[in-house]
């Protein structure tokens, strides 16, 4: 009970609401937030969002599988399993929220359009990476990369993590551990490319790459936050400026929680992705200190030597 009372009563919703049923799911979303109300079933306490399920909101309410007259022998027709937020596509027959959003026959459509006659037989035909079992439930592939072979049953890539994203098609899509290796770079932290604060107002420093002017004193620091975001369609940036990345959840303070999913203006389009890090960049104001060269500089670290005091 205690759970439940923690539950909120709406939450962010990080699929698109792109299902072809949108006149029924539209009005059970904050457009401006992407926000939908949660729904905790009186039964088995299952929790969904009102637009995903694409039910309406009511007193006691119950999921599909506790409303049936047999529900211990309600399961999902793609992965077999008989947990979880199971939706009634047909007389008797069920399917996984997150079943039929990961299957690419289904993941653009809402449940009334789904027919479970256009999933590919060749999906009960796969091996499976996971388990390398055979006929066992439907396979879904690897998207990470055009060329890639690999694929997962449903039921082994929701247990063992597999890396879930949103496609350039705003369709959920699944990626191997190969495929992110190649597609993310190495995320180490690079302690010469943010380094921190290195001069203090006062301090004569030596000009690099500036014929104009040789040495100076530090007039002024400024400091810039930019964010590194891992984007959706596997690039990553550890630089991109702070005014033209959107956070899709609330941010209390100054802090920002590790993964929370970001939209960003990036070269006239929006892209998807999630918050890593922040880092900071300290640009140092510069005066010549020579009188005919009294001109201010801002300058990054990279353009500035310490000078030694003379022993």
């Amino acid at each position: 009970k205690d759970v439940i009372k923690r539950i909120p009563k709406q939450s962010l919703m990080w699929i698109p609401r792109v299902a072809g049923n949108q006149s029924k799911t539209d009005s059970k979303i904050n457009q401006d937030t992407n926000v939908s109300k949660l729904l905790v079933c009186t039964k088995c306490k299952v929790c969904v969002h009102e637009a995903c399920y694409q039910t309406d909101y009511e007193e006691n309410w119950l999921c599909d599988r506790c409303f049936a007259p047999n529900p211990q022998r309600v399961h999902c027709k793609l992965c077999y399993r008989s947990n979880g937020a199971l939706k009634l596509i047909e007389s008797g027959k069920y399917l996984h929220v997150r079943c039929a959003i990961l299957l690419p026959e289904f993941n653009h459509q809402s449940f009334s359009q789904i027919d479970l006659n256009d999933v590919d037989a060749r999906r009960w035909k796969i091996a499976c990476l996971i388990c390398n079992e055979i006929g066992r439930e439907a396979v879904v592939h690897c998207q990470g990369r055009k060329q890639c072979m690999l694929a997962f049953h449903l039921s082994c890539a929701t247990d063992h993590g597999v890396d879930c994203a949103l496609g350039p098609d705003e369709s959920v899509i699944l990626r191997c551990s190969f495929c992110l290796e190649k597609l993310l770079p190495k995320m180490t932290e690079d302690t010469n490319k943010y380094p921190p604060q290195e001069y203090e107002i006062g301090e004569k420093v030596r000009v690099l790459n500036n014929p104009g002017l040789k040495t100076g004193e530090v007039v002024d620091v400024d400091k810039e936050d930019v964010y590194a975001i891992a984007f959706d369609d596997g690039s990553f940036c550890d630089g991109v400026d702070a005014e033209d990345v959107t956070f899709l959840e609330p941010i209390i303070g100054q802090h920002i929680p590790l993964n929370c999913p970001v939209k960003v203006k990036w070269e006239g389009e929006e892209c998807s992705g999630i918050y890593k890090s922040t880092n900071t960049i300290f640009w140092y104001k510069v005066k010549g200190s020579k009188k005919k060269k009294k001109k201010v500089l801002e300058l990054g670290h990279q353009d500035l030597e310490k000078i030694m005091p003379k022993s």
